[in-house]
C-alpha cells in the first residue's frame, strides 16, 4: 500500500483508526528484526574457523586504512 497515509490504510482493512495501523506495522518490523537477526545469526555460527579469520583480517585492513566500517 505504497504511497497511502496509516488513516487511509485503515480506512482500506477495516482498522477505526491509524494509531491502529502504526502498532500493526511496528509490530511486524519488530518480528522481521528479530528474524533477520536469528538467521544472521545461524549464518554467522556456520562459518568456518578460516572463513571468521579472513572476515576479521578483512574488517582489520579497512580500520586501518581509515574506512568506517557500519
Amino acid at each position: 500500500m505504497d504511497g497511502l497515509t496509516e488513516q487511509e490504510i485503515a480506512d482500506k482493512v477495516g482498522y477505526k483508526t491509524a494509531s491502529t495501523v502504526h502498532k500493526r506495522i511496528a509490530k511486524i518490523v519488530g518480528a522481521y528484526e528479530d528474524y533477520v537477526t536469528v538467521e544472521y545469526q545461524k549464518y554467522l555460527d556456520k562459518l568456518t574457523d578460516a572463513e571468521t579469520a579472513a572476515v576479521t583480517e578483512m574488517v582489520a585492513a579497512a580500520v586501518s586504512a581509515g574506512k568506517e566500517i557500519l
